[in-house]
């Protein structure tokens, strides 16, 4: 029977199909290389001879599960498998080969042939159906032709493969340039030799250039910059990298002089490209704009060294002002108690030697102004105290508070042995201070919390202490009494100076003591607040730093 089906026959026959492309050999020597099959050696031998004379590059097999095994590697553009086999058929041998490899085509090579067993090869993907015993340059032909087609389906998977790589080389190109062209860094690229071949819109704005007018200019005279501090110009950053093949970082103290006379202060650093094999090819330079922080700095700078020479100036005033309320007080303490021991002096005199010559108003008028004088004399003696205390030196160690207390719990009972005072102090209370400006507090607060309940039959005056819940560190102390208590709408005057919220007659004072307390506890960094009402006693709440457990 004659060889009447090719390749092109094969594939429009019914049940025919074409070799998957995506599993078609990719290394052209592949489609030239021939696999026999057959039992016969002699024929092997001829055939293998024939085809060698052709240029193929043969290899034979009268085994046919051999073959089948060896074919399916892929190895083989075109299988010639004899039909008629002892262990298995040719059209055996090709169901196996199409099951595993189809990327080879089968030309079935009879002595036996006829139309069933034809068109049963073709319908399992032969590529052609050959007799042996017609012309041998009928079956290179076909073989010929197999390898042809096996040629243009290479061909043309090689060309969808370069169009999709194209494609997808445009594609990673515009995401690069869409990239580089949003980003707010300023980025140039040099070759080998150090030349510019692109620019970002930034590095345009930043350099003066346009890109078409600076690709292939070397880098140095785009790219000029110098050092912030000495305006001296700074290294070639591409030429660096390139000789160090690392990347490099400019020093942030850097200017880039822009074509257009502009300035800008820039953060930069440069890295080097290599191609597959690692060679160097050119360089990526980034330049961030820094300009509005370094002058922001300069003139944060700027403000600092103002702000000093005004700390300065006004420590100077300060000093001046200090030195000067140090010779007030001086002043006060003697020039005014001068005058002031006189009139107490004579009126003490007028009394005493001058009794009998005096009527009762004339004894009177003096009692006062002896009174008075020494009021004035104990405002006096406050007033410096209290002057002294914001001026003094504050250590911060842990103070007992609670052992503080109880003193002065125990002098004012042994001061008032007529009176019932009934103390309760927690133990165990601490606070981060001084301990003598914290015992001047304490003594002014328990003082007058015994001298407003003097007209009580059992004073009772109490001190607690408990964490603060406004900032962590911090303890809240009450001192509370059963005494007269004030008007809340008077408590703003509670902490002045020569403030007082009862008359004199009644309660003796000068004013000073709360507000002495006041500046203590402001100097811990503390606060001080008063809670009360007539009649109802009162509660002076006062926090300070929490002292470390001993």
């Amino acid at each position: 029977m004659a060889a009447v089906f090719n390749n092109a026959q094969i594939q429009h026959s019914k049940g025919g199909q074409a070799p998957a492309r995506s599993s078609f050999p990719q290394e052209k020597h592949r489609v030239k290389h021939v696999f026999v099959v057959d039992d016969n050696e002699s024929q092997l031998a001829t055939l293998a001879a024939l085809l060698e004379d052709e240029g193929f590059t043969v290899e034979t097999s009268d085994e046919p599960s051999d073959a089948i095994e060896r074919i399916a590697s892929g190895a083989y553009g075109v299988a010639v498998v004899d039909l008629k086999m002892p262990n298995l058929s040719g059209i055996q041998v090709l169901d196996a080969i199409k099951r595993q490899s189809r990327a080879t085509h089968v030309i079935i090579h009879t002595a036996h042939g006829d139309f069933d067993s034809a068109r049963q090869a073709v319908n399992l993907g032969a590529f052609a159906f050959v007799e042996k015993l017609g012309d041998p340059g009928e079956l290179l032909a076909h073989v010929h032709r197999a390898c042809s087609d096996l040629l243009g389906r290479y061909s043309e998977e090689l060309e969808e493969t370069a169009r999709t790589q194209s494609a997808q080389l445009y594609l990673s190109e515009q995401r690069a340039l869409t990239t580089l062209d949003s980003i707010a860094e300023g980025v140039i690229t040099t070759d080998a030799q150090g030349k510019v071949d692109y620019m970002n819109p930034v590095a345009e704005s930043l350099t003066g250039w346009a890109l078409g007018e600076a690709r292939g200019k070397p880098v140095t005279e785009v790219f000029r910059i110098v050092d912030g501090a000495t305006r001296q110009p700074l290294a070639d950053p591409a030429a660096r990298c390139l000789e160090l093949g690392r990347p490099i970082s400019a020093s942030r103290e850097t200017i880039l002089l822009s074509e257009d006379s502009r300035e800008f202060w820039i953060n930069g650093s440069a890295a080097p490209l290599r191609d597959e094999s690692g060679a160097l090819v050119g360089t990526v330079i980034a330049a961030n704009d820094v300009t509005a922080r370094v002058r922001a700095e300069q003139e944060l700078r700027r403000y600092r060294d103002q702000l000093e020479d005004l700390v300065d100036e006004r420590t100077a005033a300060l000093r001046a002002s200090l030195k000067e309320l140090e010779s007030f007080s001086y002043s006060v303490s003697h020039d005014l108690r001068s005058p002031l021991r006189s009139i107490d002096g004579f009126s003490k005199i007028l009394l005493d030697d001058f009794n009998d010559l005096l009527d009762d108003g004339g004894k009177d008028c003096l009692r006062r102004v002896r009174a008075a004088s020494q009021h004035m004399g104990r405002l006096i003696d406050d007033l410096l105290k209290l002057s002294r205390l914001t001026r003094r030196d504050m250590s911060r160690e842990r103070v007992d508070i609670s052992g503080l207390a109880q003193d002065i719990a125990r002098r004012h009972r042994d001061q008032h042995p007529e009176r019932r005072i009934d103390f309760d102090i927690s133990d165990d209370l601490a606070a981060l201070g001084d301990p003598n400006l914290l015992q001047v507090a304490l003594d002014n607060l328990i003082g007058n919390a015994v001298k407003y309940t003097s007209m009580e039959p059992v004073a009772r005056i109490t001190l607690h202490g408990s964490p603060g819940d406004r900032k962590p560190g911090e303890w809240i102390f009450c001192i509370t009494d059963n005494g007269v208590g004030f008007d809340m709408r008077h408590a703003s005057k509670l902490f002045g100076a020569f403030q007082r919220l009862h008359n004199r007659e009644a309660f003796e004072g000068t004013g000073i003591g709360l507000a002495t307390t006041a500046r203590v506890i402001e100097r811990h960094g503390g606060r001080i607040w008063a809670e009360s009402a007539p009649s109802e006693g009162a509660k002076f709440f006062f926090t300070l730093p929490a002292a470390e457990t001993p």
